[in-house]
């Protein structure tokens, strides 16, 4: 979406029940619309309201108490007039607005949320405001780019995970290395880690990789989730323990992973099994 001006919107703080968390934005052009700020008719005149500044700069937009946030407090301006002369990138634009969700947006939620409208007006601000929106992404690295792998990094992408993505192989949509287990070292110590490569060899030397870092730095990566049955998983035990693993370390590796509750075997089916297990241990 490169239409300027834009309007980004987000919400800056709730109470009670509400459809999205503080930070939830979305942008707004004349035509498109990117991102959601979540609740139906809430978006809705949200929406309205936006292409109502688009549409006409000098118009006085009739929020409620005309709150005009500024340097990132809030100050009551009665009458705040988008004129010529005010236009940005001159003077930051950034109006608040409050609704409270019952009756009069035909919603039942009961919570109150309070929107900013921000006026943008070119796209090194537009990324900017964007990423200061957002939440710190949960780091995952993720050993293969098998069928499975692939619709795992497919289901992540929308999501607030950053993922670094290795395959021994070359032509696979991860970043070819010719020794995966190599890459263990570089990781963020808070990374979530899901080994799932082409070979059980392989997958044994990135696990063991992985618990040694754990030997040396306790409480590094807090979720290994190795893909494989439950055969798989003890003849690895039994590997790992000759090789000076104690039981209480192998007690970090989730092996089979996914959740339980999730039935099936497709590519498509495990990543949403995986990935909803790892939404689950993410920090809020």
């Amino acid at each position: 979406m490169s239409s300027f001006p834009q309007v980004l919107i987000w919400v800056e703080k709730t109470s009670g029940s509400v459809p999205r968390e503080r930070g939830a934005s979305m942008v707004v052009t004349g035509q498109k619309t990117l991102g959601s700020i979540g609740g139906g008719h809430l978006e809705f005149q949200a929406i309205c309201k936006a292409r109502q500044w688009l549409a006409d700069r000098s118009t006085v937009l009739s929020f409620p108490g005309r709150n005009l946030l500024e340097g990132g407090a809030v100050s009551e301006r009665a009458d705040v007039c988008l004129g010529p002369q005010d236009d940005p990138p001159n003077h930051k634009r950034i109006w608040q607005q409050r609704f409270a969700l019952g009756p009069s947006l035909g919603q039942c939620c009961g919570g109150v949320v309070w929107l900013c409208y921000e006026w943008i007006e070119e796209e090194a601000s537009a990324n900017q405001r964007r990423a200061s929106l957002q939440s710190p992404l949960q780091p995952i690295a993720l050993f293969g780019a098998g069928h499975v792998g692939s619709a795992i990094a497919r289901a992540l992408e929308p999501l607030a995970f950053q993922l670094t993505w290795f395959d021994s192989r070359d032509d696979y949509p991860a970043e070819p290395v010719d020794t995966p287990q190599a890459e263990v070292p570089g990781l963020k110590p808070e990374s979530f880690v899901l080994i799932m490569s082409h070979s059980h060899a392989e997958d044994l030397e990135i696990l063991s990789e992985c618990l040694l870092r754990r030997q040396k730095e306790p409480g590094c990566f807090p979720f290994i989730g190795l893909i494989g049955s439950q055969t798989k998983w003890a003849r690895f035990q039994s590997r790992l323990l000759q090789r000076g693993v104690t039981q209480v370390e192998l007690q970090a590796v989730t092996c089979p992973i996914g959740l339980t509750t999730i039935k099936g075997k497709e590519p498509a089916v495990i990543a949403a099994s995986v990935v909803a297990q790892l939404l689950s241990l993410r920090s809020p």
